[in-house]
């Protein structure tokens, strides 16, 4: 807790990514997770700064595209 980043694990490689957040000393405490159409989106709000972040995993075929 009060890091800077977000992790996500991938099952299949068994490798952790790590994602910093666009906010340093945001004190993130609570996420909430949106998965629809395949794609999955957190929702991250900043009680300190007053901010609310949206991070969307993409492939590199969608980063591509």
């Amino acid at each position: 807790m009060g890091g800077d980043e977000m992790m996500k694990y991938d099952v299949k490689t068994s490798q952790w990514t790590e994602y910093p957040v666009p906010t340093l000393g945001a004190e993130m405490r609570y996420f909430s997770i949106l998965e629809h159409n395949g794609s999955m989106q957190l929702i991250l709000p900043y009680s300190r700064t007053r901010k609310v972040a949206r991070m969307t995993f993409r492939t590199q075929e969608d980063m591509q595209a």
